[in-house]
């Protein structure tokens, strides 16, 4: 379960392999191994259906391997349940069942020319069951892998994505209600409503970032963080961090623009407003686990709060403190730069795109991107096929900042139907890619 897994690598992180190894039988578990890294971000790109391929070779781009999922076959599919468990790597497997998946796997990359039994085009996938069982499928001198038609037996339903990670965890802990993450939902009658949690700083310091989870795509949320609060009107206001918005649901942060200096033992209440794209369950809580009394609360507007003890639930909102100002994160957001040399003060300029703002958008979104020299530069607006919607840029620019405003409509000045687009920026022999969702 990817949410039972998040919530443990948020919570607690995970140690090097080597300090506690795997073996194929119930021992217990090793102590003494110290936590390397901790989830900061994931993301749930999927659901019960198979998303486009197009999508998720989008998000192998942008953050690398995915979890997915895959119906390996069951007393339901016998002859397909044998195929697939004595699968030795040679051939793509192919199934057109769209059964419930029963397994989950490691979406690595894609073959396009990859020929199969359903046309063309296949996914290479990394198994769980040994180096001995499959083949390498090209990817690299281990056993363990195997190649699957797109579509082909649900694969690619429920997958998501570490988005970023925290190195050293034990050095910045979180703090929150929330023991079992998200386990259930509130909701209201409508797309907003807001969450507050009463937390106990746990060490002096410094406040980073709040973290929580989410239902659903996030089209605007709201981070204040408040010295005093009894049941009313929360007062003293001690940062805020405003019009946030998540393309996927799952575990996400806001970083706050300042780390906020903090005490041992202070009490901070953490308000955060949530809006949903459409899902009616905006507030992720916590049924499982101890309640703390009095801690966690609920609003319709943001000023009059009502008590969640009566739910017994525990709100799923949290901080990370440290005791450095700055907190030191890995992975892929923010992602390593190679022309940035440590032990110099001042960064190599280079080609980047900063994102789109706002996003999601209605009617436009402004797209920012910057050029360490002069030459040419391409932008373009690709559907989730991948087809040209809109060329936006084609000409020679100078360095520096650069910005370009989509306004949703095609070539031919017709507005595109909401949904998911890719602005796709080529400059300097490299390219950049932001997704865009555009709502109506």
């Amino acid at each position: 379960n990817q949410y039972v897994t998040m919530n443990y690598l948020s919570w607690n992180g995970a140690p090097l392999e080597s300090c506690d190894p795997y073996v194929d039988r119930d021992v217990a578990c090793t102590s003494g191994c110290v936590a390397q890294v901790a989830v900061l971000e994931w993301r749930s790109v999927s659901g019960s259906t198979v998303p486009d391929a197009a999508v998720l070779k989008q998000y192998l781009l942008d953050f690398g391997p995915l979890q997915t999922t895959v119906y390996a076959g069951d007393a339901a599919e016998p002859v397909w349940a044998g195929e697939f468990q004595n699968y030795d790597g040679s051939g793509v497997l192919y199934n057109p069942s769209d059964r419930a998946t029963n397994h989950s796997v490691l979406l690595v990359g894609w073959d396009d020319d990859l020929v199969h039994a359903g046309g063309s085009g296949a996914w290479i996938v990394k198994n769980s069951w040994g180096t001995n069982w499959g083949g390498t499928c090209g990817y690299g001198s281990e056993g363990g892998y195997f190649t699957i038609a797109y579509g082909s037996a649900g694969i690619g339903k429920f997958s998501s994505c570490v988005g970023s990670y925290l190195a050293a965890p034990a050095d910045a802990p979180v703090t929150g209600l929330d023991e079992g993450g998200l386990t259930s939902a509130l909701g209201m009658g409508g797309p907003t409503l807001w969450g507050l949690a009463s937390l106990t700083v746990p060490q002096g310091g410094y406040l980073h970032q709040v973290e929580f989870w989410t239902t659903d795509v996030i089209t605007d949320c709201d981070v204040y963080v408040y010295e005093t609060f009894n049941g009313g009107l929360p007062t003293g206001l001690l940062a805020s961090s405003l019009d946030h918005s998540f393309a996927e649901p799952g575990y996400r942060r806001v970083v706050l623009a300042e780390p906020l200096s903090v005490s041992a033992g202070q009490e901070v209440h953490v308000a955060v407003k949530f809006t949903n794209l459409s899902f009616g369950y905006p507030l992720a809580v916590d049924v499982d686990g101890p309640k703390d009394i009095g801690q966690s609360w609920y609003s319709f507007n943001g000023t009059s709060w009502n008590n969640m003890d009566t739910q017994g639930v525990d709100v799923t909102i949290r901080i990370r403190t440290s005791g450095d100002p700055v907190l030191l994160t890995g992975g892929v957001e923010p992602p390593d730069d190679p022309d940035i040399d440590p032990q110099r003060s001042e960064q190599i300029p280079r080609f980047q795109v900063q994102g789109a703002f706002p996003n999601p958008f209605n009617p436009s979104t402004r797209l920012d991107y910057s050029l360490a020299q002069t030459g040419p530069v391409v932008v373009q607006i690709l559907d989730l096929k991948g087809q040209r919607v809109r060329t936006l840029v084609d000409e020679i620019q100078g360095d520096g900042l650069q910005t370009v405003t989509w306004d949703g409509t095609d070539g031919s000045g017709q507005r595109v139907p909401s949904g998911v687009y890719f602005a796709l920026v080529a400059a300097e022999k490299e390219y950049r890619v932001v997704k865009l969702a555009l709502l109506k």
